[in-house]
């Protein structure tokens, strides 16, 4: 039967899927970052770290992998009785649909087809499985997504501050230049050859 087909193509040491990323010494930083309280220089070492980060893809499954996670599911569901040779073929189909998959993914699928089906599932209800399989956020985009929220609070307030009164020049001088652009478009800054970004304050302001 399949149990027995499955167990024959097990062998003693399994490959463990591998998580092609950055050095653990850069995600260990990025993590830390991400706990902090951050300034807006550290916000933007933080993004930047982010995007220096390759995309986490998880290794494929080996044979060997694909073969526990098909045990698995042989363990508790009954399917029908082959001889060997057949068995042997439709391992092989089951090995070859399902390659390319993540171990996470088939661990996935596992628990899917066993809520999902009374009988061993075919290749087909595997795969239909597996296109539910939604993989959690990366490190990478977790902490894409935390810069660029942080980056954009303290831009809107950097942007009140201009509304609500005077500010330091230094506090001008010391963001990025797009933001200094967008307050020019929207009023709240001037621009000089000589004297750079300035703000713009209400006539009353200034009398006063």
């Amino acid at each position: 039967n399949m149990a027995q087909q499955v167990a024959l193509a097990l062998r003693p040491k399994e490959d463990e899927a591998r998580m092609v990323s950055c050095p653990p010494s850069e995600r260990s930083l990025i993590e830390s970052l991400m706990s902090l309280d951050l300034s807006l220089p550290e916000a933007f070492q933080l993004r930047d770290l982010a995007l220096a980060e390759p995309r986490d893809r998880e290794q494929p499954a080996s044979p060997e992998q694909i073969a526990r996670h098909l045990q698995f599911i042989a363990a508790t569901l009954p399917s029908r009785n082959v001889d060997d040779e057949t068995g042997k073929q439709r391992f092989a189909v089951y090995v070859r649909m399902l390659s390319g998959h993540g171990n996470d993914a088939l661990a996935f699928m596992s628990q899917e087809v066993l809520r999902d089906h009374d009988w061993f599932p075919t290749p087909r209800q595997c795969l239909a499985a597996l296109s539910r399989y939604t993989p959690p956020p990366s490190l990478r985009e977790r902490a894409l997504d935390h810069a660029s929220a942080l980056i954009h609070a303290k831009f809107e307030d950097w942007r009140d501050a201009l509304q609500d009164g005077p500010v330091r020049q230094a506090a001008i001088d010391e963001v990025p230049d797009k933001w200094r652009r967008i307050a020019f478009e929207q009023g709240l800054l001037r621009f000089d050859a000589e004297a750079g970004y300035t703000q713009r304050l209400p006539k009353r302001e200034i009398a006063a």
